[in-house]
């Protein structure tokens, strides 16, 4: 028994030595190194390039998920997401206002992600200006109020319209419309300018989009006090990819002419007009210059947007005309509306019937 345990335990010995040897060695192989380990940790804050230049509309105080979330500097993205799941946690799954599926609320203004119309606000339920709710992957962007811009699309849908000027002066611009669905859907038509203020852009429809139109631009606002000129038109949307046409550019805004100082004023330049599909796809039409007082310069109509392969250039808009006492002092008709007060007043007299022969 003896003799057949020795043997084993000498071959074992041998390996034994032969790895001790190998290590001893001052040529034997040399063991791998080994980098040393340091942890660290790094935040991405979710900041726009600069300070006017615009960020994703799924982030933001008017994005996607919510108002509780903003791409700022300061906020790291820990800490957006955390704010995320808080303003998600309070709404519904389903119905209105709901995260997934459901139109947008004053409240919620965004639609749900998978189907839903973003929010559009009214006198009742905007107090100053507010911008129209987002739609979901399938729905329309909601319309803005006060000058707010409209909502945007996300996959299927339109884009919702800016909404019109109500305070007179350069404040007083109009909304820009929302951009249409990334596959389908047209742009939103821009507000239209107060007295004073610009009309807004047409909305873009999708980049990558099959069909879909740029939306009109709005009407320039007409001189806010007597010897004002008159504001310029927004500029139309351009269309999407393959098919579509591309908006109109909004008519200039009329001066007004103040007869006590004998000042006149011009008128606002139309927009130009948005670019067609590449494919199938007609170019905008330039808005009309806007008049002015009598003395004033009229103003120039907006360019013409170009076309597709198959389609028509836009044309350009015409010159403004010079009025005779200038334009007077009014808001836009839309603005008017909004706000309540009639564009004109009156009525004309019928004139005298005449005798009938016998």
């Amino acid at each position: 028994m003896v003799a057949s345990v020795v043997p084993g335990m000498t071959v074992g010995v041998a390996f034994i030595g032969i790895g001790v040897l190998f290590a001893a060695h001052p040529h034997g192989p040399t063991p791998p190194a080994v980098a040393d380990v340091q942890l660290t940790t790094t935040e991405f804050a979710l900041a726009p390039s600069s300070a006017g230049s615009d960020q994703p509309w799924w982030l933001g105080g008017d994005g996607l998920l919510g108002s509780s979330v903003s791409a700022s500097a300061s906020v790291a993205l820990p800490t957006v997401l955390a704010a995320a799941l808080t303003d998600i946690v309070n709404q519904p799954v389903v119905g209105a206002g709901g995260w997934l599926i459901g139109n947008g609320t004053a409240d919620h203004p965004n639609a749900g992600l998978l189907f839903g119309d973003g929010f559009t606000y009214t006198a009742q339920t905007c107090q100053v200006s507010c911008r129209g709710g987002n739609g979901g992957f399938i729905g329309n962007g909601g319309g803005g109020y006060g000058g707010g811009n409209g909502g945007d699309a996300m996959l299927w849908g339109n884009g919702g319209d800016g909404g019109d000027g109500l305070v007179p002066g350069i404040a007083g611009a109009g909304g820009d419309g929302g951009r249409g669905g990334l596959k389908w859907g047209d742009g939103g038509d821009g507000g239209n300018g107060a007295p004073g203020g610009a009309g807004g852009d047409g909305g873009a429809a999708g980049v990558l989009s099959w069909f879909g139109n740029g939306g009109d631009g709005g009407r320039g606002g007409n001189g806010s006090e007597p010897g004002a000129g008159g504001a310029d038109g927004g500029n139309g949307g351009v269309s999407g990819l393959l098919v579509g046409r591309g908006g109109r550019g909004g008519d200039g805004g009329d001066g007004t002419y103040d007869a006590q100082v004998g000042q006149d004023a011009s008128g606002g330049d139309g927009g130009n007009g948005g670019r067609g599909a590449i494919l199938v796809g007609d170019g905008g039409d330039g808005g009309d210059g806007g008049d002015s007082a009598p003395l004033g310069t009229p103003g120039n109509g907006g360019q013409g947007g170009g076309r597709g392969v198959v389609g028509r250039s836009g044309k350009p808009g015409s010159t403004g005309n010079v009025g005779e006492s200038g334009a007077p002092v009014s808001p836009s008709p839309r603005a008017a509306a909004a706000t309540g007060s009639a564009s004109k007043t009156g009525a004309k007299t019928g004139g005298t019937g005449g005798s009938r022969r016998r």
